[in-house]
């Protein structure tokens, strides 16, 4: 029974396939979205008010979109520099990186913290040391981080 519901949206997976073509196949997109169908019609509540169609549009629009964003992320492990570079080429790239002269261009707060949160700490954790916000200590990593990307 299950199966006949997954084929009745094939039309809509394909057709959300095509719309989000592009860096992977229709193919792959179109599986991914029928096996996202399923899922969502296993987890299908009418007593929640939505539309089952809606529902399943929504949860294979949602794969999809993880599923490139994933693909994006695995794309962007290999250029550097503008130049593309092959998973097995690496030991190719210009120069090497030496981490403890690329920290020297943070204050001690900023090293303090990306080590803490490197190694597990949460921001509450680090805020309660220094007796600031967790939001606080986000903001000072996302500046050291910024900080760090210029320097690179």
């Amino acid at each position: 029974m299950m199966h006949e519901r997954v084929l009745q949206y094939d039309r809509a997976c394909y057709k959300l396939a095509m719309k989000f073509a592009g860096s992977l196949s229709v193919d792959d997109l179109f599986q991914e979205a029928r096996i996202a169908a399923s899922y969502a019609l296993y987890k299908y509540d009418p007593n929640r008010g939505a539309n089952e169609l809606t529902w399943v549009y929504l949860c294979v629009t949602r794969s999809l979109l993880s599923c490139l964003r994933i693909q994006r992320r695995y794309d962007n492990r290999y250029v550097r520099n503008g130049d593309l570079i092959e998973q097995g080429y690496t030991e190719e790239l210009p120069h090497c990186i030496d981490l403890n002269k690329l920290l020297t261009c943070l204050a001690s707060k900023e090293r303090y913290i990306l080590k803490k949160r490197m190694n597990g700490m949460t921001c509450r954790e680090i805020g309660s040391e220094f007796n600031i916000s967790r939001q606080r200590i986000q903001q000072i990593q996302a500046r050291a981080i910024k900080k760090l990307k210029e320097q690179v």
